[in-house]
Order: C-alpha cells, then structure tokens, then sequence
C-alpha cells in the first residue's frame, strides 16, 4: 500500500497516559515506517508510557502548545509523507488507512479525516473555524479542526503558517486553500476522548477558541 513511500506518524501529547498506550499499540501495523510521539510538558506518566515502545520520544519541559510539538515532531521525522495523529485514539487509529490511500495513489495532495461528532460544547469554537475559513478564503470544510490528517513533507515544508497552540489546524486550512492545494475529507471512524461540559472542558475550548481567533486574526489579508 505504500507505494515506495515513507511513512512518518506524529504525535503531540498532553497528559494521554490513559490512551496513548492503546494508540501505540494499535499503531504496529506494516504500513507505519517510524512513530514520533512529541510529550508536549505532561504532568502525568505520558513520557514513561510511550517509553515503553520502540518510537522516538521528544519531551517538552513545559506546555507549549500543540502546534509547536507537530513542528518539533515534524523536524525529527524522517518520512516523506506524514501522518498526524491525536494521541488519544486507541484502536479506533486503523482507520487511518483510509486517509493514507488516496494520498499514496496521487487521488488528492492532502487527505483530512471526518470523524463522527459526539457530545462536547456547544460548538462555538467549531463555528468560529467555520466562519474563519469561509471569511478568509471563501470556502467551507467539513472538518477544518480535525488533527488526524496526511500531508507530504514537501507541501508542509512550503507553509508559512503553522501556529504554535490549537490554530495548528485552521491554519493549514487557509493556506491549502490559498494555495489551491488538492485535499480530500474523508469519513473515519475514529473515536477519541471528548471535552465535557465541566470547568476543565470549559477552560480548554476557551484555549482552543483564543487561539483559533488569533489565527484568523493574523492571517487576514
């Protein structure tokens, strides 16, 4: 399936002790040719886990945010096309397959996975991306946030704007759109850990949401 293509995968973590054993795991399939977990400053044992595996393992000292540890990730790669993944997929990450299919047989220059919506917030940052996107370049997407995608080195080499925090994904979006890239998003079922309506999940989609209006913000033109 792999077409003579390299295949990195990157992981930015934050305190996924609790799944990111699963995802691993699940990740010892013969088309993943080398896994890059970045510990993006956990306080749990996240970094003990993934040392568990045979995967290069960089830790961050603090939280900086995921958009810095996908690049850090990225830099430490060696794959020429990249794979990048939420840690907290457990089993359900197989289905990353679908994604790496059309890349590999030249249908699409990027693929994006579509993942099944269930329960979270009330959608506020999910509509502010939208809106985003659809101010800035005229178009919409189905999952402009989701962080399960495949793109080759070269093309994210030629970004000017990967963000540091949670506007890594709108980010990429405005500038594949921009620059007229090919993408294709595809339905996955994919099952990850969703933020609740608690304080924690509060103050976590308040994160994402700063960070996705700075974004916006910065690349208007």
């Amino acid at each position: 399936m792999k077409g003579g293509r390299r295949i990195s995968v990157i992981i930015p973590a934050y305190n996924e002790a609790e799944r990111i054993g699963a995802t691993l795991d699940s990740l010892n399939q013969s088309w993943v040719d080398e896994i890059i977990v970045v510990n993006d400053g956990s306080t749990d044992n996240t970094p003990e886990i993934v040392g568990e595996y045979p995967v290069t393992l960089i830790n961050f000292e603090k939280n900086y945010g995921k958009g810095k540890a996908v690049k850090e990730g990225i830099k430490a790669s060696s794959g020429d096309l990249l794979l990048l993944l939420d840690a907290d997929l457990g089993e359900s990450v197989g289905e990353m397959e679908k994604l790496l299919d059309p890349v590999i047989r030249e249908e699409t220059e990027v693929a994006i996975a579509v993942l099944p919506v269930k329960g979270g917030g009330l959608g506020l940052v999910r509509k502010l991306a939208d809106y985003g996107l659809k101010f800035l370049t005229g178009q919409s997407m189905r999952a402009p946030l989701s962080g399960q995608r495949v793109i080759s080195r070269s093309l994210i080499d030629k970004m000017e704007t990967l963000p540091q925090g949670f506007g890594l994904e709108i980010g990429m979006d405005i500038e594949l759109i921009r620059a007229g890239i090919n993408f294709k998003e595809i339905e996955c079922n994919l099952k990850h850990r969703v933020t609740g309506r608690d304080i924690k999940g509060f103050i976590h989609r308040s994160k994402q949401f700063m960070a996705i209006l700075s974004t916006i913000w910065q690349m208007r033109r």
